[in-house]
């Protein structure tokens, strides 16, 4: 069959956080953010115009961004902000159209006040291990205090909270600090969130008005586009990078991550295969000391960062002070790294005449090397069949959060021969199919798709498109989480909800998510995680289906190739699974009842039993160890429900 690529009418190309580099280079003005929020505002899905109560919420924001935890304002402060009259409201709105931020320049100078409060408190603070042990042993309310002694009283678990983390940190570096100099450390990286609402630098000296306000129109962009839904917002530099490394799976650069210790910096991750690693000198815990001649303490993790990255094959000159080694200089080259953390994971179990594979794809990526998920997949599955005849296949989308929706089509594309994937619905409610054009498969016997309810997005058009045509089980948590929007990002690295998508069914997954055929708790089942627990999120609809594709989007120019070498070859519904689902709870259901870990994990008692016969013993494990454990429970009632799946079907 010919293969031909589709998405002719659809300009929004990477609907999933599309980054662009350059958004990352601009600097704002005031100006740019009601000119933003005007192109936003004229393709967002639901909201076409400003309003009372998108500045109310915007306010809400910009205090929120600032003090998630409520642990630097009192409730006196906030409440002139949060409790605005209509007619206030409609003055604000006033004032926004005539691109007047007085009223985030006030608040700017209530947040000043708190933050000036709270760090004569810190000086304050008596840190020791009897102090540090009682404070993280607390936590800290979700309400604002209403008093400066719960103020501070929050202030001091938080700090506490953070210095243990930084000694937690350290140690895993192999690098023993004391909680004096963490609390230096924790210090310094308070102080650079703060000094971005002071508008100064690292030695508290005035940013030049340009940068100043470049500042300022990024705080009040993030406060209004998070107003608008849930997915909505405003990437700043820093973000909008590590976005696009996550999604690309690739950044050029020399391969070291970094921990900031106080001012200076130390290796924390030398990644495999980059000239850091190939050069065998530089180890985890070496000191950064100096960037081709400049010092590097006192500087900004960005700004280091952006230092060790830079164009391809450019060399860098960076001097360590290693333990036990002193100070030595590393000459390495920048070239592209590949990111290998977070991509696919597969195995497999051996069974009569074949094998049964178990792939776990944790994203959907694509990067300009080369590196994407449908790729990874297809070579998983390649060396799969090297083992043996794949008898069945488990995919594992559980905590994909998605990514790319062109890859979302792509890989579930390797499951069915042609058809659509996904539609996606603009604000005015224009259709745009995206379709799997390539009628070769890598895989088509029994499959079951296992799920979590931090499945998300792209990972559920895969997880309910599969289930839609038939090929696939979805079995898990009882439901994913429910993330059936799209979004856009601007030139200013603002990723705007501009539509819904469908499964070919016509079903949305927005808050409901994807239904498990299969109840298979896990770890999360019984928590509040998913878009229905969220604020500002879309409603739910339906479409038609589009097993039977109309080609309604298709230019006429182009509808003849279509009809001669994509519509032959449609996937057609198939409900060879469906008829033995009943039969899969009830065999599921009994396993796991008599599965007494099962159970006690379940109902939250972590005391197990390890081993069998004489060997067994019972061990009580941390929460960790227990959320691992009912993970891998749940894996291995996915490979049951398979194996049942097989015998039922004939399959075996």
């Amino acid at each position: 069959m010919v293969s031909f690529m589709l998405y002719p009418l659809l300009s929004l190309a990477l609907l999933f956080f599309s980054i662009q580099i350059q958004a990352e280079e601009k600097r704002l003005s005031l100006t740019d953010v009601h000119n933003e929020m005007n192109r936003i505002l004229q393709v967002h899905v639901t909201q076409n115009t400003m309003s009372g109560s998108l500045v109310k919420s915007a306010l809400s924001n910009y205090i929120d961004q600032f003090d998630p935890s409520h642990v630097y304002l009192l409730e006196g402060d906030v409440q002139p902000f949060t409790s605005l009259s209509e007619k206030n409201l409609e003055l604000l709105v006033e004032q926004y159209n005539r691109e007047d931020y007085a009223i985030f320049e006030k608040l700017n100078s209530v947040i000043q006040k708190a933050i000036k409060a709270m760090q004569s408190y810190r000086k304050t603070m008596i840190v020791n291990d009897e102090s540090i042990k009682a404070l993280v042993a607390k936590s800290i309310p979700k309400d604002f205090a209403k008093t400066r002694q719960e103020l501070e009283s929050r202030q001091a678990i938080y700090v506490a909270h953070l210095i243990s983390a930084q000694v937690k940190s350290m140690q895993a570096l192999e690098r023993s600090i004391s909680l004096q100099e963490a609390q230096s450390y924790v210090e310094v990286a308070l102080r650079e969130n703060e000094d971005d609402y002071f508008y100064v630098d690292n030695k508290g000296e005035a940013l030049p008005s340009a940068q100043r306000d470049s500042l300022f129109a990024a705080h009040i962009l993030q406060a209004f586009t998070k107003s608008l839904d849930v997915h909505s917002k405003f990437l700043n530099p820093r973000q909008a990078k590590n976005v696009r490394m996550t999604l690309e799976k690739e950044y050029v650069g020399v391969g070291l991550g970094i921990q900031p210790m106080g001012k200076r910096f130390i290796v924390s991750e030398i990644v495999k295969g980059s000239s850091a690693q190939k050069s065998g000198k530089v180890r985890l815990g070496d000191e950064i000391l100096s960037i081709d001649g400049s010092l590097v303490e006192g500087l900004s993790s960005d700004i280091v960062l952006s230092m060790l990255q830079g164009k391809p094959d450019t060399a860098v000159r960076i001097s360590f002070y290693g333990r036990n080694r002193g100070r030595f200089d590393v000459t390495l080259l920048r070239q592209l790294v590949v990111l290998e953390e977070g991509r696919v994971d597969a195995r497999y179990l051996a069974v009569a005449g074949g094998i049964l594979a178990v792939v776990q794809l944790h994203g959907f990526y694509q990067g300009k090397g080369g590196v994407s998920s449908d790729q990874d997949l297809r070579t998983a599955v390649q060396m799969l069949k090297k083992k043996g005849t794949i008898k069945g296949m488990v995919l594992d989308l559980r905590d994909n959060h998605g990514g790319f929706l062109q890859q979302a089509v792509k890989v579930a594309g390797l499951f069915i021969k042609c058809g659509v994937i996904v539609v996606a619905k603009d604000a005015f409610g224009k259709l745009y199919h995206f379709r799997d054009l390539d009628s070769q498969t890598i895989y088509n016997g029994p499959l079951v798709v296992l799920v979590s309810k931090e499945t998300a997005s792209a990972a559920e058009i895969v997880a309910q498109s599969l289930k839609d045509y038939g090929v696939a089980v979805v079995v898990g948590d009882p439901e994913t989480f429910g993330k059936g929007s799209i979004q856009l990002q601007t030139d200013l690295a603002s990723t705007v909800t501009i539509g819904r998508y469908y499964s070919v069914s016509g079903i949305s997954t927005q808050l409901e998510g994807v239904k498990a055929d299969v109840v298979v708790p896990g770890p999360l089942a019984k928590t509040a995680v998913g878009e229905e627990f969220l604020v500002g999120t879309l409603s739910k609809d339906r479409i038609a289906a589009s097993y039977n594709d109309s080609l309604s989007d298709i230019p006429k120019e182009e509808k003849a190739r279509y009809e001669r070498y994509y519509l032959p070859f449609l996937q057609k519904k198939e409900d060879k699974y469906r008829k033995w689902i009943p039969d899969l709870v009830n065999l599921s259901q009994a396993r796991v009842a008599k599965n007494d870990n099962y159970q006690n994990l379940l109902r939250g008692n972590f005391t197990v039993v390890q081993g069998e016969g004489k060997n067994a013993k019972k061990i009580t494990l941390d929460f960790q160890a227990a959320e691992a454990m009912l993970s891998d429970l749940q894996s291995k009632e996915a490979v049951a429900i398979l194996q049942d799946l097989m015998l039922l079907s004939g399959s075996r």
